[in-house]
């Protein structure tokens, strides 16, 4: 059976999102490198391993990584 592009588009998704991750690496080191290591998991678990269980894994440490870089902290100014 013969692969079609659909089965390639997530992974291009997680891929394109490391990439974008790249640009906070010197603000975020720790989520940026988490986005950027959880993407190349879930690609290597779901073509070379097809284990879910670690798919599963690989795409918690990835929303954990972009939650943490989408939180910025508020600062309240008092006058």
């Amino acid at each position: 059976m013969k692969k079609t592009c659909g089965s390639y588009s997530p992974s291009l998704l997680f891929i394109g999102l490391s990439l974008h991750a790249l640009n906070f690496i010197n603000t975020k080191t720790i989520s940026a490198a988490m986005v950027i290591f959880a993407s190349f998991a879930i690609s290597f678990s779901f073509f070379v391993l097809k284990d879910g269980v670690y798919m599963l894994l690989s795409c918690v440490v990835f929303t954990l990584g972009l939650g943490l870089l989408l939180y910025r902290k508020e600062r309240i100014i008092t006058e």
